[in-house]
């Protein structure tokens, strides 16, 4: 489905432009482009803030850098990180969960399903501390039931299933939620 006219791209940081832009090349999987003139005046445009125009062909190539991962799209309202709810399963890693909880800047809802843990009231107070819900499943089912337990109790319209042992990069839920 091509982009929508109007949309606008960032070009994604592995993204490198050669021969004069009509080659591009980057993302991951390593991905590269042949443009040409016409093509390559037009990406050229839009990495400097232009918008996507109404030509369909236009919108498809767009669509192609996106899907490729040489290209993001920013939209034009910036999206709500209260509309994400995250959903951690965590079991018996409580400082892991708090560097967790420490990436996420707190404007998304967060629900910490505890899947059995042998030390319950360190998970607790590890997501009291965050701010986080907390659900406890005993006991524990494994990694996919707690993340669906978390679900159940997910009220926003976006989802976002984070590892306890990971930890969120800048930008994270607005890039995320701008696709």
């Amino acid at each position: 489905m091509p982009l929508p006219q109007g949309s606008r791209l960032r070009m994604d940081d592995s993204t490198r432009i050669a021969s004069a832009g009509a080659v591009v090349f980057g993302g991951s999987p390593l991905r590269v482009l042949q443009l040409s003139k016409a093509g390559a005046d037009v990406v050229s445009g839009w990495w400097a803030g232009g918008p996507v125009g109404s030509e369909l062909a236009e919108r498809r190539l767009a669509r192609r850098l996106v899907d490729a991962g040489l290209a993001h799209p920013e939209p034009a309202v910036a999206a709500d990180p209260a509309q994400l709810t995250v959903v951690l399963p965590v079991r018996d890693r409580p400082a892991e969960l708090a560097r967790c909880l420490a990436a996420l800047d707190g404007r998304s809802p967060v629900v910490v399903v505890d899947d059995g843990s042998d030390d319950a009231e360190a998970i607790a107070a590890v997501a009291g501390r965050a701010g986080a819900a907390l659900l406890r499943l005993d006991p524990g089912r494994g990694a996919a039931a707690a993340r669906n337990a978390g679900l159940g109790a997910v009220g926003t319209a976006f989802v976002a299933f984070v590892d306890s042992d990971c930890v969120v990069g800048p930008g994270f839920p607005s890039r995320l939620l701008d696709h």
